[in-house]
């Protein structure tokens, strides 16, 4: 027998099967951007890592031949001079790079739009009539 109450049992569940659903889907899509984000940002480290070494293997070949060049070109009158000279803007090619680069990794957020999201995910929980 069938009574006023089961309707409303059943309704309650379904209402619940609904939600639970609803929330495997947001989990489920905010853990797809959590790992296309991850697989962006090795591929992303991967390239810097490996255009790092290429550059850095380039630039010490063409400093190299510079400083030869220009030691050869000062052989005879300060040798010295021009080593200490081009010691000192090396060293300090190597502050300005080293300071650019801990500002980079500063300013770097990696899973931003995941954390984003589940900002708003976070919002929408507190406040259900908000729009995000």
């Amino acid at each position: 027998m069938d009574g006023p109450g089961d309707e409303n049992h059943e309704g309650i569940g379904a209402s619940l099967n609904r939600t639970f659903g609803h929330l495997l889907d947001i989990v489920r899509t905010r853990t797809d951007l959590f790992v296309l984000e991850l697989r962006l940002e090795k591929a992303r480290q991967l390239e810097c890592i490996l255009l790092s070494i290429v550059v850095g293997g380039l630039i010490l070949l063409g400093v190299g031949v510079v400083s030869v060049a220009i030691v050869m070109r000062f052989w005879d009158e300060a040798p010295l001079t021009a080593l200490g000279i081009l010691g000192g803007f090396y060293l300090l090619g190597a502050v300005i790079l080293s300071f650019h680069l801990r500002r980079r990794l500063a300013r770097h957020q990696p899973f931003r739009h995941t954390l984003e999201e589940l900002k708003k995910d976070k919002s929408c929980l507190e406040d259900p009539n908000s729009e995000n």
